[in-house]
């Protein structure tokens, strides 16, 4: 499983949404830059303790940092819409075919 990686790309992604750099929000943290980048780059994991200060100074929730679906690849996206759509029932089909549509 790559969930040091992906939990790194997406501290990345976050802390980069909330306009920090690495040193400013190493900083907020309490870690050095250094060991934010080992964390980012799936080196490393943070602590608990670590996990609770990055979880108070993004200001989300430990569910968002662990939301790694958009990293999947176009294959396994495809795949993954492949089987919801086989699961939807004749109306829900139709109603998706429209939203598509407008698209």
């Amino acid at each position: 499983m790559k969930l040091k990686i992906n939990f790194g790309k997406r501290l990345k992604e976050l802390r980069k949404a909330k306009h920090l750099n690495q040193e400013a929000f190493a900083e907020l943290i309490n870690i050095s830059p250094r060991n934010l980048s080992k964390i980012e780059t799936g080196q490393t994991f943070p602590s608990s303790e670590n996990l609770e200060k990055i979880i108070t100074v993004l200001d989300c929730n430990a569910y968002e940092l662990f939301q790694f679906e958009h990293f999947s690849n176009s294959e396994q996206i495809k795949e993954k819409f492949i089987n919801k759509i086989s699961k939807l029932t004749n109306t829900e089909l139709q109603c998706l075919y429209r939203l598509i549509k407008t698209l």
